[in-house]
């Protein structure tokens, strides 16, 4: 049987803040809102991010 409670996390422990947390509360965004961004930026390719980086140059 599983046990309840507990750290949900085994790599940190229970009371340390997650990104997306502590993103979201310096930001004003929402924890969810973060973790959106963050899978649409995963998404990007790597010649994606590389045009966008030329144009930011220009």
């Amino acid at each position: 049987m599983r046990s309840l409670g507990g750290p949900t996390c085994p790599t940190k422990p229970q009371h340390q803040k997650g990104f997306a947390q502590d993103t979201a509360d310096l930001t004003g965004e929402s924890k969810r809102s973060i973790n959106r961004a963050i899978s649409r930026a995963e998404g990007v390719t790597e010649e994606a991010r590389d045009v966008r980086r030329l144009q930011f140059r220009a």
